[in-house]
């Protein structure tokens, strides 16, 4: 308000000693925004008349973040000696713990003022109040103590954490681990490794397990990982997230688990997910598992894949062209091109896409032969535009006229705005511009009035307003609004 008010009017130093001599002093916050702006229009002697109120004694010490604020604003404007009266109440003993970052902003302002005894205090409070089961509060806690200086309480929290916390909770673990490593508390990760992890992880957590397993090869635990071997996971992997699992054993030379785990892969991999199965054959082909794939493209996922799932089934077919899988390419891409349903513009646009990728051009042309433009829906989805879009990039020029005789700049909804947006692009790349016209001429009634002004010369014809019946305002000044 002080800033709005020194724009608009000169010689306006009343207001300003009116809300020196009259704001609150309990409110840090409002204290803090007080100062500051009248620091920044230059009202020294208001800052000076708000200074000698005393606020620093009167600022309530349970609102973190107003006392951060306040503690950096008296130290802006030079006025030391409240800042030593708002340290001499101690801070740090009153702070409210339960915002982690008021609590985070509050310990780096006193590091600012140079109140190291404070942030001790509050430090030792905070790591008391902190969730050891949580470890996004936890690895954030222990960064805000690094970088104000508390290595002692630093220390403890990570002493607490590594020996209290739940060693059944496998991303726990392997954040605690990573998180000593990176912060060089190697006496904490040596007290959680004490603890045998690896003997209490949960072996159906498939990506738990890789995680742990990469963590301790990280941080050297040697003994660690083989314990964690010698259990066998490959043997109780859940094999619906076992991808990272088969990576993380080949990358830390458990080749014999490895094998072992791709033998069940390729022998009882569910077909129901195909993304799922194309990232378990580039995983095996990754590892040089090529007997296993083998062994799983015997089992045919090109007959049994989900056609409904057509994103995955994108990524299916072109896994199975990288890895060289041709016939199994070919089947699947025959499947796509006769079978999937025509209605979901989204689903037609990508399985033609990848299609084309691949090369299979053959199937591309029957796809098109089934003539997807006439029965594409045109109502609800962003579809339509990357449909428009795939159809002219594969060449299939005669669908994209069908799909645009049948009007898709009047009949697809416009309520999301991207929708609107990406239509318009299709359109007019399409070549479409009465298409793109009528587009246009919807948008402002479907509430996208700014999309209606980019279009085209629309802003400025329409740099006055638009009246109520659609028709350009007539040029007006802000004094005929008075």
């Amino acid at each position: 308000m002080i800033k709005q008010m020194h724009l608009s009017h000169a010689g306006i130093s009343d207001a300003y000693d009116y809300a020196a001599t009259h704001a609150g002093l309990d409110d840090p916050n409002d204290l803090a925004e007080l100062l500051d702006a009248l620091r920044e229009v230059g009202a020294r002697r208001q800052v000076g008349v708000l200074l000698d109120r005393d606020p620093a004694a009167h600022a309530n010490l349970g609102d973190s973040a107003g006392v951060s604020g306040l503690l950096d604003v008296l130290r802006e404007v030079g006025a030391q000696g409240q800042v030593e009266v708002l340290l001499d109440r101690g801070p740090a003993a009153h702070a409210n713990l339960d915002n982690r970052r008021a609590v985070a902003w509050l310990l780096h302002s006193l590091r600012e003022v140079g109140a190291q005894d404070q942030v001790s205090v509050l430090a030792e409070r905070a790591i008391t109040h902190t969730r050891l089961d949580d470890l996004y509060t936890m690895s954030r806690r222990l960064e805000t103590l690094i970088k104000v200086g508390a290595q002692e309480q630093m220390t403890k929290l990570a002493e607490r954490a590594a020996m209290q916390a739940n060693l059944d909770d496998l991303q726990l673990v392997v954040g605690l681990l990573g998180l000593f490593d990176r912060a060089g508390a190697r006496g904490q990760v040596e007290v959680l490794l004490d603890r045998d992890p690896a003997a209490h992880a949960n072996l159906g957590d498939s990506a738990g397990v890789a995680g742990l397993l990469d963590e301790l090869d990280k941080v050297g635990a040697q003994g660690q990982v083989e314990v964690l071997l010698d259990r066998d996971p490959a043997a109780h992997a859940n094999l619906d997230r076992v991808a990272v699992l088969l990576r993380t054993l080949h990358e830390v030379g458990a080749q014999e688990q490895a094998t072992k785990l791709a033998e069940r892969i390729a022998a009882r991999v569910d077909f129901d997910d195909p993304g799922g199965v194309g990232r378990l054959v580039r995983s095996l082909h990754g590892v040089g598992a090529q007997g296993q794939v083998e062994v799983l493209l015997e089992r045919d996922p090109a007959t049994h894949a989900n056609l409904d799932d057509s994103a995955g089934v994108a990524w299916l077919l072109r896994t199975l062209h990288e890895v060289g899988a041709q016939e199994q390419a070919t089947k699947l891409a025959e499947r796509i091109a006769a079978r999937v349903a025509l209605e979901d513009p989204d689903r037609v646009a990508g399985l033609l896409n990848a299609l084309d990728e691949v090369g299979a051009q053959g199937q591309v042309e029957a796809l098109l032969d089934r003539d997807p433009a006439t029965h594409t829906n045109l109502n609800g989805s962003a579809g339509v535009a990357w449909l428009i879009e795939t159809l002219d990039k594969v060449g299939a020029r005669e669908q994209v006229e069908v799909l645009l005789d049948r009007g898709p700049a009047t009949h697809t909804n416009l309520d999301r705005r991207h929708v609107a947006a990406g239509l318009l692009d299709a359109l007019r790349g399409a070549g479409a511009q009465e298409q793109a016209q009528a587009l246009i001429a919807r948008l402002p009634a479907a509430g996208h009035f700014g999309t209606f002004l980019e279009a085209d010369v629309m802003q400025e014809r329409f740099s006055f307003g638009r009246e109520p019946n659609g028709d350009s305002a007539a040029p007006w000044r802000w004094e005929d609004l008075e």
